[in-house]
């Protein structure tokens, strides 16, 4: 399918980002626009595949790189030196590309006049504005974004109150949410005994894309992860439909969607941030909201929350949702004001990659959700 692509300024400092976008739905004057931030390694191409289905269930899809990503500004060495520095320095890096997406998103619906959400006329549902979807490791900028809702321009923070309708969280990574997973679940990341490049990008391929055991819902319990197996693996199983996701493309498809360099390159740089920063954001965005000046509601008080997880995905993914349940859960018996609303949706037969494998049954699902 053809897409408009184009880069987008995000600052005073010719930094830009470069995006792909499938256009207004024909005739539509209420579609959603779906901000699509992708996670480590795998670019914003990796989304492509969902664009032919966008249109059908009045959705514009805008995937988008971020920074040091194919089409983006590179980091100077110079702008990379703060993750080596103390932590203020480091959280300030991390204001920097939160403002950088804001930015983004911001001049993308002025230049775009993306219609603003509004009830639909069943007053059942809400109808236009827009979606920020952050998919694994990704999510942890977009959190990061939406804990900065106080320190936005002004008129990012009016324009954001009248378009802004919710933030999907598709697989989250624990790193996301403040959390290393256990030592008994398994990554080609955290595993010691690799330390060649080459081989911890061949093992990672192959793992990110796994079908594991089916759960029925997300679980910390490092015993019931320890069960799951991957079904590619296992006896008796259709090893075809389970053969893992990026273990079926072709060179050129993985060439096409990955940038390998970044992520042993800044990419690496960023997950030294304590994960204290991390977790510092996800209770900010989520938990313990930025207030308004009249500390009555949060900034966008009209923001949904929606976790997504796919049933057959990853451990660390079951793991972290599972986390972010029960630290949600917590902070809903305290009782206290600036927690925004959460669900926790399970897209079924998913692995990490549901945008590939299912996509038109993806964005079926994005557009009952978003």
């Amino acid at each position: 399918m053809a897409f408009k692509a184009g880069h987008i300024p995000v600052d005073g400092n010719s930094t830009v980002l470069y995006y792909e976008d499938t256009g207004v739905p024909k005739g539509s004057s209420t579609y959603t626009t779906v901000f699509l931030v992708h996670g480590a390694m795998f670019h914003g191409a990796t989304f492509r595949r969902t664009f032919p289905y966008a249109a059908a269930n009045n959705l514009r899809l805008v995937a988008l790189n971020l920074r040091d990503y194919n089409g983006s500004t590179a980091f100077s060495t110079e702008e990379l030196e703060p993750l080596e520095g103390p932590v203020e320095c480091q959280i300030a890096w991390m204001d920097a590309r939160a403002l950088e997406i804001a930015a983004f998103i911001s001049r993308f619906i002025e230049s775009e006049d993306l219609p603003a959400f509004a009830e639909s006329s069943t007053g059942y549902d809400r109808v236009g504005g827009f979606a920020l979807l952050g998919w694994s490791i990704g999510n942890i900028l977009t959190l990061a974004m939406l804990a900065r809702a106080d320190k936005m321009p002004e008129h990012t923070r009016q324009l954001f109150s009248t378009h802004f309708r919710s933030l999907l969280m598709l697989d989250i990574a624990p790193f996301a949410v403040g959390e290393t997973p256990p030592e008994s679940l398994w990554c080609p990341l955290r595993d010691p005994s690799i330390t060649d490049p080459a081989e911890i990008l061949s093992q990672l391929n192959d793992w990110v894309g796994w079908y594991i055991t089916k759960l029925p819902a997300p679980t910390t319990d490092v015993s019931v992860l320890a069960s799951r197996k991957p079904l590619h693996k296992v006896e008796g199983s259709d090893a075809l439909r389970f053969t893992p996701t990026v273990t079926r493309m072709t060179p050129a498809e993985v060439a096409g969607i990955t940038n390998a360099q970044t992520l042993f390159g800044s990419q690496m740089k960023m997950f030294g941030i304590p994960l204290a920063v991390w977790e510092a954001d996800m209770r900010r965005a989520l938990l313990d909201c930025p207030r308004e000046d009249d500390g009555a509601q949060p900034v966008w008080p009209t923001v949904r929350v929606k976790a997504i997880w796919g049933d057959m995905t990853s451990d660390d993914v079951v793991y972290a949702t599972g986390q972010l349940s029960e630290k949600y859960a917590a902070q809903q018996k305290l009782g206290r004001p600036g927690i925004r609303p959460l669900e926790i949706l399970r897209f079924e037969d998913g692995n990490h990659f549901p945008h590939w494998d299912v996509p038109e049954r993806f964005v079926m699902f994005l557009a009952d959700h978003v």
